[in-house]
């Protein structure tokens, strides 16, 4: 695969400073991130980070986001401005990063979301702790109101796990494909790991180091809060659905380079429905285009077979009830689905109203 890393110029680090290789590097791709940047600038400064140096990646932005990021550096040693002469996209901004990185580990941050204070320094203890060469914490969903809505990836409990037991963990749904919940070894990860896609770049780029890990563990604190905003990628109306072809495409890829482990065939069944069937479905149906939402519902019911919907029960029971839902329902999904998340979103109101009055 041709390189993805972008021409970039990075300012040279003053003499002295951050002599040796750090314990962790900090990547942070940002793009026309105006003046909200300051807020994430003064999250980072907050956050307790061991033996730093802080990559912030400008991928062209033209609103004065460069100056702001040199403003930055100028307040804080340890940031190291890449500023990149044209956008590329965070795939490429992420592996030009990669790239001048230094650190023993490297933590990958969204500039808009929140996070602990105490997050690197507790990912970075507990990776030296296990010795793993990747550590994986909890999260949650978190709306523009401070509500968290949801509690992803990790594991509620510390484990020491091999990479090919944390890959089956992918395909139950257990970790996630995002990068800012965890820490990773540099040298696993190699160079231009992520793939130039729109979305997903993430998750294509993690399933393989994952599983080539020796040691992954997990702390079972939630230390980091994905802040979901309009515009964002994985809240965009327009998604690209190819892109989750790609990523069974790599599930299936990694799959075969592992040795066979006892109930994987069920686990990539789970993923198949979880995050191909029904995952093609519901980003079809946010396109605002009844043509593809009902190519693609077609198709999806095309491929679901009865027998394997009840051999997911076992897995997840929640899973098999919405693939046996959208087998029976069809086209009449679409309705069902619009029903659902508008009862959905009211319950979230309850509970926010809730959340206040206490």
């Amino acid at each position: 695969m041709p390189s993805t890393a972008m021409a970039a110029t990075p300012v040279p680090w003053p003499q002295g400073l951050l002599v040796g290789e750090p314990a962790v590097s900090v990547i942070l791709p940002v793009y026309q991130a105006g003046v909200a940047l300051e807020q994430s600038f003064a999250r980072i400064s907050r956050t307790r980070l061991p033996d730093a140096e802080i990559l912030v990646v400008d991928d062209g932005s033209t609103d004065g986001t460069a100056h702001r990021v040199r403003s930055f550096a100028a307040r804080d040693a340890r940031v190291r401005p890449v500023l990149l002469e044209q956008n590329g996209g965070v795939a490429a901004a992420r592996n030009t990063a990669l790239a001048l990185a230094r650190g023993e580990y490297v933590w990958f941050l969204d500039w808009d979301d929140e996070w602990d204070e105490s997050i690197a320094e507790k990912l970075v203890e507990r990776a030296r702790e296990a010795r793993a060469d990747v550590v994986v914490c909890r999260a949650t969903w978190r709306q523009p109101d401070g509500l968290d809505t949801a509690v992803l990836d990790g594991l509620p409990a510390a484990r020491t796990l091999t990479g090919p037991e944390a890959f089956d963990l992918v395909l139950a749904g257990r970790f996630r494909g995002y990068l800012w919940s965890k820490l990773f070894r540099r040298d696993l990860l190699g160079a231009d790991p992520f793939p130039p896609m729109q979305s997903q770049s993430d998750f294509c780029g993690l399933v393989p180091v994952l599983a080539a890990a020796a040691t992954v563990a997990t702390v079972p604190d939630v230390l980091y809060h994905h802040v979901i905003r309009e515009g964002s990628i994985t809240n965009s109306r327009h998604p690209v659905l190819d892109n989750l072809n790609r990523c069974r495409e790599t599930v299936r890829r990694v799959a075969e380079t592992l040795p066979p482990s006892e109930g994987r065939e069920r686990l990539l069944l789970h993923y198949d429905y979880h995050a191909w069937h029904l995952a093609r479905v519901n980003t079809a149906l946010r396109l605002s285009s009844a043509d593809v939402a009902r190519a693609e519902i077609k198709d999806v019911v095309g491929r679901m077979r009865l027998g394997e919907i009840a051999a997911l029960v076992p897995v997840s029971l929640d899973v098999a009830t919405r693939s046996l839902l959208v087998r029976v329902a069809g086209q009449q999904y679409a309705a069902v689905r619009r029903l659902y998340v508008g009862v959905r979103a009211r319950l979230r109101k309850v509970r926010g109203r809730l959340k206040v009055a206490r």
